[in-house]
């Protein structure tokens, strides 16, 4: 039987366990041990949020989250991974609402952005209400990403999808 735990991470222990986890899974990322680095200091300091998923003692999935750096309005996904095996366990939904749950309190909406290659995400983002902004090189020239938004606020949503749109993809 599996003992799951979903965890804060509000302290340095499971900061340094939530950053063992993440830094070996780059998928290519350029420069993603400057990002993991940053992303320490971010948490540490209260800037990003996170929160693990521990079963049986061991990581086996993260949450990373931030304020929109350019769009006020929206909260951020950064990272979401979780162990493969876990998968239909529904780990992966259960932290991307703790996410959302968490966003809903000051935000509009949350975007993210992933390999456009990842259907898998696409489809698993898809199936919790986020809708594709677009698709453009966020961090490379050869692996196009998709941006995708979930808001929160019908009245407010074709606004926030506009100026999203504009701002992220210059559109």
């Amino acid at each position: 039987m599996k003992n799951f735990h979903f965890i804060p991470v509000e302290n340095l222990k499971t900061l340094d366990k939530l950053i063992k986890w993440v830094r070996p899974q780059g998928l290519d990322y350029p420069n993603w041990d400057i990002w993991i680095d940053k992303t320490y200091f971010e948490i540490l300091n209260g800037y990003k949020q996170a929160i693990i998923l521990e079963v049986n003692g061991n990581v086996m999935g993260d949450a990373i989250s931030q304020p929109h750096k350019e769009n006020g309005l929206l909260y951020e996904f950064k990272n979401l991974r979780v162990n493969s095996e876990l998968w239909d366990f529904g780990c992966g939904y259960f932290l991307a609402k703790q996410v959302e749950k968490y966003a809903r309190k000051n935000f509009h909406g949350i975007i993210c952005d992933l390999r456009s290659s990842e259907k898998n995400v696409y489809s698993f983002l898809l199936r919790i209400g986020y809708v594709p902004l677009g698709e453009r090189f966020l961090y490379d020239e050869c692996n196009p990403d998709t941006i995708m938004i979930k808001t929160f606020d019908k009245k407010t949503e074709a606004g926030i999808i506009y100026k999203s749109k504009e701002l992220i993809l210059g559109n």
